[in-house]
């Protein structure tokens, strides 16, 4: 069961409108909230472009093993999930594979080809009647998900298709980016983006049973704000 119980938080934006062709928000650390925090590198981008369309671009990094505010011994992100307003509507793709693409340093992880296993769900949420764009799916099956430094439950048991965004403690790790149009311009009053990934304090190894956890980035509606932190690495 995928939660929508979410609270508006408002990103911070580098740009306050769309008419100078990108409205991009200051790199931030997402971090969950609770007893569990897992912590994500994010950044959105809004850019117009002809025929009054509106590019959103979704970047991520598991900041799993790099940050020091993530406690989880593994998290693996198996949601990025990006909710439509439908007065008027924004024309998202419907349904199909969404395929991510990710940098030269990032790591992938078999036994499912690279960047497979995400596709449009297309499903609703209270809130926003919704067409999700990134959906993995459950820990534990043929999915995609970005993990972070330490084996997840998907390598353990050898199923999925993951991207491995850790390279090093404290160090700029890679970016996995998912990309789509919107069908007229849209700003962050439109949609909503919110990321959801499983995670626990116990190793991998041992198959524990682990915890949703997850926040909102922008918009939604709901109790699980992200806590942001500065994106200080290099």
């Amino acid at each position: 069961m995928i939660s929508t119980n979410f609270r508006p938080a408002v990103f911070a934006l580098a740009t306050a409108s769309l008419t100078l062709g990108c409205h991009r928000d200051f790199r931030r650390i997402a971090c969950t909230t609770g007893a569990l925090k897992a912590c994500f590198g994010t950044e959105v981008t809004f850019r117009r472009i002809p025929g009054d369309s509106t590019r959103i671009t979704i970047r991520i990094q598991n900041l799993q093993g790099t940050l020091s505010a993530d406690n989880t011994a593994w998290s693996q992100l198996l949601y990025i999930r990006v909710f439509r307003n439908t007065n008027p509507p924004v024309g998202f793709p419907n349904g199909g594979s969404v395929t991510p693409t990710w940098d030269a340093s990032v790591q992938t992880l078999g036994p499912g080809a690279p960047g497979s296993g995400w596709h449009n769900a297309g499903t609703n949420s209270p809130s926003f009647v919704s067409e999700w764009v990134g959906v993995g799916g459950s820990y534990g099956t043929n999915v995609g998900y970005v993990s972070g430094r330490d084996v997840t439950y998907n390598q353990v048991a050898n199923v999925g298709a993951g991207l491995r965004t850790y390279t090093a403690a404290a160090t700029a790790p890679g970016w996995v980016t998912f990309s789509f149009k919107a069908g007229r311009p849209v700003t962050t009053g439109d949609v909503g983006v919110q990321i959801s990934a499983w995670a626990t304090n116990q190793p991998a190894a041992s198959l524990p049973v682990p915890q949703q956890v997850g926040c909102t980035l922008i918009g939604g509606g709901g109790a699980n704000a992200c806590t942001f932190l500065p994106y200080s690495f290099p």
